[in-house]
């Protein structure tokens, strides 16, 4: 209650709402579509080729050497994974690594 004894109203009730989406419209500036719209193309731009470079890793290799550019790859596939991770020994650099990285983390710590 304020002295008059009329209700206080909770705030944002009452308002021009229209008012409000008008303020909020002049905060963000003359050129904020023009600004979102290029912020749209230049993130598609930055993320094509990590996009391009996971397609490719599940595509098979027929896919690959088709003529034509495709966006989605006809056959998923994880053989391009599978051979290398069974012809080489990734465990072995993957321990190697491990012992080193334990091995500097407990003399930078100790």
């Amino acid at each position: 209650m304020t002295a008059a004894g009329a209700p206080l109203k909770p705030a944002g009730i009452g308002r021009d709402r229209s008012a409000e989406r008008r303020r909020r419209a002049m905060k963000r500036g003359k050129y904020f579509k023009l600004r979102l719209a290029l912020a749209v193309v230049v993130s598609l731009i930055m993320f094509f080729p990590l996009y391009w470079m996971l397609i490719t890793a599940f595509s098979p290799q027929s896919d690959m050497y088709a003529p034509g550019i495709h966006l989605w790859p006809q056959h998923f596939t994880w053989t391009n994974f599978s051979t290398p991770l069974n012809a080489l020994p990734v465990g072995r650099w993957f321990r190697n690594s491990l012992t080193i990285t334990l091995g500097v983390v407990a003399i930078t710590v100790t």
